[in-house]
């Protein structure tokens, strides 16, 4: 039986576009955003008494 168990995890970051051709009136009163996917559909399980730790590709 597992102690946690975490299945198809997603997490998306909404991040501001920036565009050199609007000015910056434009940007600042009709922003762009685009999606930054930071976790796609991770999954697993970890079992009493057992140490986890997860490393991205950054080392982070």
């Amino acid at each position: 039986m597992s102690y946690i168990e975490v299945e198809e995890v997603v997490k998306d970051y909404k991040i501001k576009k920036r565009n050199s051709e609007q000015s910056r009136v434009r940007q600042l009163l009709f922003p762009e955003y685009e999606l930054k996917r930071a976790v796609d559909h991770i999954s697993f399980s970890v079992e009493a008494g057992e140490i986890v730790g997860y490393l991205g590709p950054n080392g982070a």
